[in-house]
This record gives C-alpha cells, structure tokens and sequence, in this order.
C-alpha cells in the first residue's frame, strides 16, 4: 500500500496533462521499459537479496512472535516488495494500471453510452463496441501465448501476457455486465464489497495472520492449498456480511471513512 500510496501522487501531475500524451504514457509504462532496456542492454538485475530478505521473513512468520514479526515488516517489508516488483515487472506495470484506470473513467469507457469520435469523422460510436474489440482481440492472444515458450524473453514477455489476460477479463466482465441482467444482480453484490475494499484489503491480513502464522494458529503447517482457498472464500463471505450489515447503517467504510476525514483535514 506505501508504493500504491507513492503511485497515487504521480496521479494528480499526470492527471492535467492532455488525453494524448497520457495514453503515450500508458503506452510506454504497458511496453515494461525496464525489461525491455535490460534485454537490449544485456544488462542483468541481482535479485538474490530479494530472496535472502523473503527466507528471513519467511523464517519469522512461521516461527517469530507477534513483536518480531512487526520489527522484520518495519525494517524489512517495504524493501522486499520495491524489489519484488522490479523482479516480477510489476513496477512500471503497477503504475500504468493506475493511469489506464484513471483514463478509462475520464473518459467514461465503462459507461455503454453514445461518445462523439471527432470532427475528422462522422456518426457516433457506443464504448461496449470498444469492450467487444478489447475481448475478441484480447481472447485469441491469450490462448496463444498460453502455449508459447519465452524463453530468453520470459522476464519482458511475461508481464505483458498477464496484462492481455487482465484485458481479456476487464472487457468480458463489463461486456457481461451489458448484456445479461443475471450478471448485474450477482456483480452488484461485489459492488458492496468493494465499497468497503480498504477495510476488507486490510482485515483480510489481520484475519490470515491470525490463521495461517506462527504466533496465530499457525494452520500453514495443516492446511494444503484446497483447504486455505475454502478459508480464504470463507473470509470473503464473513466479509461480505459485515459489510451488508454495516453499509445499513453507515455511507462508508470504517477505515474508508477515517481516511476521508483524514483527506480533507
């Protein structure tokens, strides 16, 4: 959350600039510039501390008391997670993600409505048209690279193919959500979960510590990956209650709400 924090401040400069020169940015930031020099350059990036900070923490969180594991996030947390998105590509990704949101809702691409193209053509477009593009674009390159060896070009290819899949499901969500009324009645119930998406990002990790650590119950000794997704669906479902519960009562959020507050001071 520091780096999408971080993220969040280079929204407001770029936000002022035209639609153009965003999209060139996007485009840049969607391209993984830093993969791609390194591939050209033939320059490397040593990760291996990287992995000696994820034994360390690794280590605590099986075995560590409740205070020490605070101390390893406090000294070592931010650290491995700028070095896991530079390993995994995810640092211009992340932010790209956060401007193409940006633009898509300035340019109000989620809203199936009638939008003028310009005066250099004629007529008018709907934006579900641009989704069914995205999604029949999108589908077949995934299928594709699902079946492609990268090789050499794994750590540049990679996080480009998760951005295609990202679209693929982005553009059949809000092409479903169009089309079939079934669809809206259950996404609407995510809607309700969302409205409440800091308080439920942040309790899922008090509730998981709890669970699965060393100073908690420590179930990562007992439980395989079948039986933690059914825990993790589980949370989900305790979550979704609390919010119905609480949004009958409240506009926002607990912690959302104390974060406005602290917004406008």
């Amino acid at each position: 959350m520091m780096l999408y924090a971080c993220y969040g401040l280079l929204l407001i400069p770029i936000s002022y600039l035209p639609s153009k020169w965003v999209w060139c940015i996007i485009i840049l930031l969607a391209i993984q510039p830093v993969e791609l020099y390194c591939l050209l350059t033939g320059t490397t990036i040593d990760h291996s501390a990287m992995w000696e900070l994820y034994d360390k923490i690794c280590s605590t969180h099986a075995h560590g008391t409740f205070w020490e594991n605070t101390l390893i996030n406090l000294r070592y947390g931010f650290e491995v997670n700028f070095r896991f998105n530079v390993f995994s590509g995810r640092l211009t990704q992340l932010l790209c993600l956060f401007i193409l949101g940006m633009q898509l809702g300035r340019q109000r691409l989620f809203y199936n409505e009638r939008l003028r193209v310009g005066d250099e053509t004629s007529g008018m477009r709907r934006n579900l048209n641009i989704w069914h593009t995205i999604l029949f674009t999108s589908a077949p390159g995934v299928i594709s690279l699902s079946f492609a060896d990268f090789g050499e070009l794994e750590s540049w290819l990679r996080p480009i193919c998760n951005l295609i899949i990202l679209l693929m499901i982005v553009s059949a969500v809000v092409s479903a959500w169009y089309a079939f009324e079934g669809v809206r009645r259950v996404l609407r119930h995510l809607c309700i979960f969302g409205r409440m998406s800091l308080t439920n990002y942040l309790l899922q990790s008090i509730i998981g510590c709890f669970i699965f650590c060393g100073y908690g119950l420590a179930c990562y000794r007992l439980l395989g990956v079948t039986y933690a997704v059914m825990v993790g669906f589980g949370m989900v479902i305790i979550q979704y209650l609390f919010a119905r519960y609480w949004f009958s009562n409240h506009p926002r959020g607990p912690l959302e709400g104390i974060w406005r507050k602290l917004t406008w001071i």
